[in-house]
């Protein structure tokens, strides 16, 4: 039974391809497992010069860093000490109603 570290360190392993691989004609090859490993590292002369991701994968990591930079911007918000509302606060201040906001909504997707 392989350890967790151990199939962790194959799979990163599986996930090295040479530059010279595109080059011999396994370029179809190597997109189809990027479809299953959801990354591919190149390499050149043993070292590596660029990532292969799938869609998924590049989906994934940038709505990670797209929802790290909103968080870092709500923290350093909060961290200036203004008073901060809620959404029915500030709808109540402006006077709109929630159905209000529902058919505005709608009416963008007509």
């Amino acid at each position: 039974m392989m350890t967790k570290s151990l199939q962790g360190t194959k799979e990163f392993l599986n996930d090295i391809v040479s530059i010279s691989d595109f080059n011999r004609g396994k370029a179809a090859h190597i997109f189809k497992t990027l479809e299953e490993s959801h990354r591919k590292i190149v390499v050149r002369n043993n070292r590596p010069i660029g990532i292969l991701l799938s869609i998924d994968a590049f989906t994934e990591l940038t709505e990670k860093a797209e929802n790290n930079a909103l968080l870092a911007e709500a923290l350093q918000r909060m961290s200036h000490n203004k008073p901060t509302y809620s959404t029915q606060e500030v709808m109540d201040n402006l006077g709109i109603s929630a159905k209000e906001l529902e058919e505005t909504q709608a009416d963008e997707f007509v």
